[in-house]
């Protein structure tokens, strides 16, 4: 079967939790599968024809594009809320979400936050899929004994980089790693780079604290879930979507994210076979 993925941006553009969360899904799909991935703005030819259409983060393609792939069987793989970058789509959020096959949520808190935020969807079916991590990966030691605490991830507002900064400058040195248009400032803030994700195990590995306050309800965190995985004690607020899954030990965080890109392969599975 022809799956055309849909997304606004490759890995290599934007390093963050949603490109890599379809590289991870793509990487696992099945023989039955054959992946034609579709990036906005680099699709001369229009969109390709396909047996059926996954709509990831679809803010930038045009209503030409979208036309095409709404028109086949679609399922919706929603990653934040389809907050808007071109106002016509204000009036395609909701014949979308509700004409799809299926729309996969990345927690419980996340699927409750979006059909809050967009009262008129109502999909035929949902389902829920944490963003997949290998856990094995999380279990390299650092060289040296655990201290401190930094924060990783986009230096965007709805990230919480205020209660971040206002957080190390009434406790202590936090480290933050990242990129965004926001920079982190203030007491006790130390700007440490941008890291590639193979460098991340093992830096998480040297603190003993992890710090996510995000303003918005974050649909998962993934980083939240690494941090987990590799030791760290967790300093969140209650708009986490991965806490919302009820994992208490890492083992049950490993299971949960372990599995996701099995559990995601068949939910797809079983609506489009």
């Amino acid at each position: 079967m022809k799956i055309a993925w849909l997304h606004d941006h490759t890995l290599e553009d934007s390093p963050g939790g949603a490109q890599l969360t379809n590289a991870a899904m793509i990487a696992a799909a099945p023989d039955w599968a054959d992946i034609i991935p579709c990036y906005s703005g680099r699709l001369p030819s229009g969109m390709p024809q396909a047996d059926a259409y996954i709509l990831n983060n679809v803010k930038d393609f045009s209503q030409a594009e979208l036309k095409v792939a709404v028109s086949k069987p679609h399922i919706v793989y929603e990653h934040d809320y389809w907050d808007l970058h071109q106002g016509w789509q204000r009036d395609w959020i909701m014949p979308v979400m509700n004409g799809a096959w299926a729309v996969i949520f990345l927690s419980p808190l996340h699927r409750e936050a979006f059909l809050r935020q967009h009262p008129g969807v109502r999909p035929k079916k949902t389902y829920l899929v944490p963003s997949p991590i290998d856990p094995e990966e999380f279990t390299v030691q650092a060289d040296e004994p655990r201290q401190g605490t930094c924060w990783l991830g986009e230096f965007q507002p709805h990230k919480g980089i205020k209660a971040a900064c206002q957080w190390a400058s009434e406790h202590e040195t936090v480290d933050f790693y990242g990129w965004g248009p926001v920079t982190p400032s203030g007491k006790n803030v130390h700007i440490k780079g941008l890291l590639r994700y193979e460098e991340i195990p093992r830096a998480l590995a040297r603190y003993e604290r992890f710090l996510f306050l995000p303003e918005w309800v974050e649909p998962f965190g993934r980083t939240v879930a690494e941090a987990k995985l590799a030791g760290c004690e967790l300093i969140l607020n209650e708009r986490v979507g991965a806490l919302s899954w009820g994992w208490e030990t890492r083992e049950e965080w490993a299971k949960g994210v372990g599995t996701a890109a099995s559990r995601f392969w068949e939910v797809l599975g079983g609506v489009l076979l």
